[in-house]
């Protein structure tokens, strides 16, 4: 029987995402989180942990460092965390630069997220087997940098549409 190379740590949106991308896939992978584990529908991280596992932290960017260093049973895993920002040697940044909607997307769009992978990595299809997404490499140190773009982007037009609907509704009387 074959091994389950990958282990999916998380629970929120982007794990969904990245467990429905796999499914799509056809990836084999196996998936933990505390709020499952607490409510009993899966086992001690520490069972599901195989030295040759590739383990993804889909979990909050503030919480990696403290996850990994907690879990012995990490120790020797290659583990990949999805964050734009946190730079560290416990983990393999790969950021997919895309925002994830509530809704779950087809084969096509996952396909076409750019991972953003920390230069001196391995390839993504090496990092997470069997993906086949583009990928592009930037210094660790270029992270923040990074990330701060990211930010801008998403943020500053969001701000530019919420003027834009409050100008045509107050200078225009045009409703939203």
């Amino acid at each position: 029987m074959d091994r389950i190379g990958l282990l999916l740590i998380g629970d929120g949106r982007l794990a969904r995402h990245l467990a429905h991308y796999f499914q799509l896939l056809d990836i084999r992978y196996v998936t933990w989180s505390r709020r499952l584990h607490a409510e009993g529908r899966c086992p001690l991280l520490a069972t599901l942990v195989d030295p040759q596992m590739h383990v993804l932290l889909a979990i909050s960017d503030d919480a990696i460092e403290p996850f990994i260093a907690s879990q012995p049973a990490l120790k020797g895993t290659v583990c990949v965390h999805f964050s734009g920002r946190l730079v560290t040697p416990l983990a393999i940044g790969a950021h997919p630069l895309f925002s994830f909607a509530h809704t779950l997307y087809d084969r096509e769009v996952y396909a076409r997220i750019p991972y953003i992978v920390d230069e001196g990595a391995p390839p993504l299809p090496t990092l997470i087997p069997g993906l086949p997404n583009p990928a592009f490499f930037i210094a660790p140190e270029q992270r923040p940098r990074y990330h701060a773009f990211c930010v801008l982007a998403g943020n500053f037009t969001t701000l530019l549409w919420k003027k834009f609907f409050f100008e045509l509704e107050s200078q225009f009387g045009i409703s939203r």
